[in-house]
């Protein structure tokens, strides 16, 4: 589940990086043009594209509500949520998040804890955007 509003800058790497990954996406659009590239991406990794109304502000209630119909509706054993600014890998040994979590599955877990890393530019000289 891959909620996004205003990240055209984030979101093809993200789309392509889950599919290489082997990770089926549902992406969340907040009604801005970000829609259109995820539709890019269909079959491709985006398997479904919903719409969430976007209100003038950003509405946490709602966008779990929304999730939570689309678990109800989507036939899958795991949810990631996740957001087009973030990066996740599997540990080691496993080459893809993927197998990382088949492998936990395995295991019996029902659910997984990431590590964030957050990188803040220091100087307004730095720019990062688009890479990795």
């Amino acid at each position: 589940m891959l909620t996004c509003r205003n990240e055209s800058l984030y979101l093809a790497c993200c789309l392509q990086y889950l599919y290489e990954q082997g990770i089926e996406t549902c992406v969340i659009n907040n009604e801005d043009d970000t829609v259109d590239i995820a539709k890019s991406f269909l079959k491709k990794g985006v398997f479904r594209i919903e719409t969430q109304p976007y209100l003038g502000y950003f509405d946490l209630v709602a966008q779990l509500e929304l999730k939570q119909r689309l678990i109800n509706e989507i036939d899958a054993d795991w949810f990631i949520h996740h957001d087009a600014d973030e990066i996740r890998e599997a540990l080691s040994p496993f080459s893809t998040l993927r197998e990382g979590i088949i492998a936990v599955d395995r295991k019996g877990y029902n659910a997984i804890n990431f590590d964030e890393f957050v990188f803040l530019p220091v100087t307004n000289e730095e720019v990062f955007e688009r890479t990795d």
